[in-house]
């Protein structure tokens, strides 16, 4: 089915949304900062990576989403961690894959969505397994999803 764009829609579902892992790691260095300060610590780093798997032949995409929470800038005190895997099944999926390149060119608003919502998710994961702990007011940021296809892009391009 096509837009008035001219552009295919993609019919999709969350097929489901899995919590994978979750680390809580309070540190000493954490306590006495904020014993030093007198005040919580708010400035946390954020390391967020999303991992694109396709299982072709089942329809089904992958998005494995793990961020990491640092108390510091060279991110080597590591607060807490969280995994998530979040499974879209994607009608039609085998048109988007192309046999020379091997590998799914899917128009870059699709993938966007998909890995915002696998963010959103993932937010909202470690938000409510937070909660009553030392990191219960760390929110992971809103980011833009675009982002993460610009790094993966620029990848695609420094191999060939």
């Amino acid at each position: 089915m096509k837009t008035e764009n001219n552009r295919k829609h993609i019919k999709y579902r969350i097929k489901d949304i899995s919590l994978l892992s979750l680390k809580i790691e309070l540190k000493k260095e954490l306590i006495d900062k904020e014993v030093s300060d007198k005040k919580t610590f708010q400035n946390h780093i954020f390391d967020v990576q999303c991992t694109n798997n396709t299982i072709l032949n089942e329809g089904l995409i992958i998005i494995e989403t793990n961020v990491n929470v640092f108390l510091d800038e060279n991110k080597k005190i590591r607060l807490g961690n969280i995994l998530t895997a979040n499974i879209f099944e994607v009608q039609d999926l085998k048109e988007y894959y192309n046999k020379q390149e091997k590998r799914l060119i899917l128009p870059e608003i699709f993938e966007a969505t998909i890995i915002g919502l696998s963010i959103s998710h993932t937010r909202a994961m470690f938000a409510s397994r937070t909660a009553g702990t030392f990191l219960e007011h760390v929110y992971i940021p809103v980011l833009n999803p675009r982002d993460f296809l610009r790094i993966r892009d620029k990848k695609l391009k420094s191999k060939n």
